[in-house]
């Protein structure tokens, strides 16, 4: 007997939303960006999952992006972030304990001239918003932390972090939800 311990890398599809999405597997898979009709049913349908997650976390329907995976959407938000708001600013703080597709674009931006501050985690793998406080600069452009570390499972204390935010010049804060999204 095989027992999967991935879950957060992966989960099987949900045999309700396998059967939902089978006809855009095989009947209906046009490409929703033509106009032709599978390309405007294929919209209509993303539309629909757009407004559908926009209601879910009280947003507009445009402010809602979709990706291939998690990766490349912090690859997305990190380096669009940093090429936005460069001008204002070249800091950006994150922490040790960061998933990958968030240390390796760091990384990158480091290469090319940003600052980077990679706070402590505890040894529950949690962040001390005092630390994240104490890290921001005049020139920080972004505070990207995730909101459980997708190995341990740690919650971050994102509503302490976003307090933090809206008391100082930062404007953006990036908060990878993708290991929680559905849990809560």
């Amino acid at each position: 007997m095989t027992i999967y311990l991935d879950y957060n890398a992966t989960t099987p599809v949900d045999k309700q939303v396998f059967e939902v999405m089978l006809p855009f597997f095989t009947d209906s898979f046009g490409n929703p960006s033509n106009t032709y009709k599978l390309g405007t049913t294929a919209k209509n349908v993303v539309d629909m999952g757009r407004k559908q997650v926009a209601d879910l976390i009280q947003a507009t329907e445009s402010e809602v992006y979709f990706t291939g995976c998690g990766s490349e959407a912090n690859n997305t938000v990190l380096k669009g972030v940093s090429s936005t708001f460069g001008n204002k600013g070249k800091h950006i703080i994150s922490s040790v304990i960061e998933h990958p597709s968030v240390l390796e674009p760091l990384n990158f931006l480091k290469s090319i001239g940003f600052e980077i501050t990679l706070v402590s985690v505890d040894e529950k793998g949690a962040v001390n918003p005092k630390e994240i406080e104490d890290a921001i600069k005049d020139d920080t452009i972004l505070i990207s932390i995730m909101h459980s570390n997708n190995e341990v499972g740690t919650l971050q204390p994102i509503k302490e972090i976003g307090a933090i935010c809206t008391t100082s010049t930062i404007i953006p804060v990036k908060i990878f939800i993708a290991n929680t999204f559905f849990i809560f």
